[in-house]
């Protein structure tokens, strides 16, 4: 008879291990307040009496089906997803709506605002859901709805359910972008990371990598002020 070796692995679960991955649920909200509110809140759209829409709308079976006529909006979204894009005239995505729930009345909509931003702010919004039983129509008031419903589930965030970026060009010609993650104690009180794009000016030294008979070699050769491009990121608190 031929003897195998055979590894035994046990697991020993620790009630105290356990606890400590649980969420801390005494905790309703960071402390502080909203210190860097936002400069540029969109304006809702007006759209004409008879509005023309540039949109998308892809549907994905979850199941085979041979009958195409029985895939449309009246389909069950746990059997079928349904989405819609809708675009602006510049082809800009400006909301994507995606049905979901039995009821087909739950839809989560995503949406930008490609009308610009002011102060070199840019703002890119959570998505939200909304209990809508009308369809999948192109909602004139994200802004307002998005603000709304988080602010139901999160009251103690302040407002904060976007992310910012905050572009400054220096005379120097470096380019600092300063990236803001949705929620109070990100965006609210500007905690975040920051990327610098600069011309390198020839400091620190950088050496040039060359290879001699296949072996790296580190020459006395330096790259000038001039010829590469620098990024440093770090983070912002």
């Amino acid at each position: 008879m031929k003897l195998s070796n055979i590894l035994l692995v046990i697991v020993i679960f620790l009630p105290g291990a356990v606890v400590a991955q649980m969420p801390e649920l005494s905790t309703t909200g960071p402390t502080g307040s909203n210190t860097n509110p936002m400069v540029y809140k969109p304006v809702e759209y007006v759209l004409p009496p008879s509005p023309v829409f540039n949109f998308k709308r892809t549907w994905i079976p979850q199941k085979p089906e041979t009958n195409s006529s029985a895939i449309n909006e009246a389909t069950d979204p746990l059997l079928v997803i349904q989405n819609t894009s809708y675009s602006d005239g510049a082809g800009n995505e400006i909301q994507s709506i995606g049905r979901f729930g039995a009821s087909k009345s739950h839809h989560s909509i995503s949406f930008s605002d490609p009308r610009g931003s002011v102060e070199k702010k840019q703002y890119s919004y959570l998505p939200y859901s909304v209990n809508q039983s009308s369809g999948t129509g192109f909602r004139t008031n994200p802004f307002q709805e998005q603000e709304n419903f988080y602010s139901t589930l999160y009251p103690a965030e302040g407002n904060t359910a976007y992310s910012e970026t905050e572009v400054v060009t220096n005379v120097n010609g470096s380019r600092i972008a300063h990236t803001y993650q949705p929620g109070l104690s990100m965006v609210g009180q500007k905690r975040g990371t920051s990327t610098e794009t600069k011309i390198y000016d020839g400091l620190p030294t950088i050496y040039k990598l060359d290879y001699n008979n296949g072996a790296p070699d580190w020459s006395s050769q330096t790259y000038a002020a001039g010829e590469l491009i620098v990024e440093k990121k770090y983070g912002t608190t």
